[in-house]
């Protein structure tokens, strides 16, 4: 028998799932890449960006993300 673990990607919410672009999906990792390797980030800093990320719909992620540059 397998040990079968649920993908860390999975809709636990139930919600139907969001479809972005690809372009969408690379804005948010350039955007969540820059700030968590960014030498200045505070403990803070990356743990209000962990709690937005992991509640934010992924649209309003792509769209902060391209807002900064990203």
């Amino acid at each position: 028998m397998t040990d079968q673990t649920n993908s860390p990607l999975r809709n636990d919410e139930g919600r139907p799932m969001e479809k972005i672009s690809r372009a969408q999906l690379e804005s948010i990792a350039r955007w969540i890449g820059a700030v968590t390797s960014h030498p200045d980030a505070t403990a803070e800093q990356l743990d209000a960006v962990y709690q937005y990320v992991s509640t934010a719909p992924l649209a309003e992620l792509a769209e902060t993300a391209q807002s900064l540059g990203y």
